[in-house]
């Protein structure tokens, strides 16, 4: 199959494929430093890479030990891992794991169909529209539901300084999660779309879960729908 190979790499421009006609192999890059970034292929691998400003379409990412810094990012199948975010505009497809790594003031939207996998992650300043299960994650003043349909499964994570916002259809909480919001949209408040998973195999938080003050003010929220998913990674 046709590949792109880079290794140890410092450069301010960096083109493959175009937008009408993407290269149809495999690029790999890894300890590059690559600027000013016109990428669209069938797949990219990084590895201690940073790509900085500039677009990159694909229909297959893994990276590892990447930075993606400034960058219009679209992808069909993305596995990340110890990776960072920031300042970028993120639409991913399909099939969506984000593991160890750091989201800061980006947009970050999974298409309709998909569930955006969160595991040990934070997320801060940005915002997040589409499906999320998040596992061990920390969110930090940022937006849930700001431009389409959300849904957001969590499972001992904690949202500090959330806005929910109206197209925030679901939020789901274990009982080791914990919320305190900054704002919450009439839309979601009136709908009453948070509820309470089950916490089955798991000890309870030694900390009482802080909800948005528009949410119950009881212990506990409602039962979540017997259908929700379990926890997708077992302790």
């Amino acid at each position: 199959e046709p590949r792109v190979s880079l290794l140890r790499v410092d450069a301010r421009v960096l083109r493959i494929g175009e937008a009408s006609r993407a290269f149809s192999g495999r690029v790999v890059l890894r300890a590059s430093k690559l600027r000013e970034l016109e990428l669209n292929a069938r797949e990219l691998q990084t590895e201690s890479v940073r790509l900085e400003q500039g677009s990159v379409h694909v229909q297959s990412l893994s990276a590892a030990d990447t930075s993606f810094v400034e960058l219009d990012l679209s992808s069909e199948h993305s596995v990340l891992s110890e990776f960072d975010s920031v300042g970028c505009r993120m639409q991913l497809c399909n099939y969506v794991s984000l593991i160890g790594g750091r989201v800061e003031a980006s947009l970050l939207t999974i298409c309709e169909g998909t569930v955006g996998r969160v595991y040990g992650t934070i997320v801060g300043s940005s915002s997040l529209d589409g499906a999320y299960e998040a596992d061990d994650s920390n969110f930090e003043n940022s937006r849930f539901g700001a431009n389409s349909n959300t849904q957001v499964i969590s499972f001992q994570s904690t949202f500090n300084s959330a806005a929910l916002c109206d197209e925030l259809q679901l939020l789901a909480l274990n009982a080791s999660s914990g919320i305190k919001c900054s704002d919450c949209d009439q839309g979601f408040e009136r709908g009453q779309r948070a509820c309470e998973l089950p916490n089955p195999g798991l000890d309870p938080s030694p900390v009482q879960a802080n909800y948005c003050a528009a949410l119950p003010a009881k212990r506990h929220l409602p039962q979540c729908d017997p259908t929700l998913p379990a926890r997708m990674r077992k302790r």
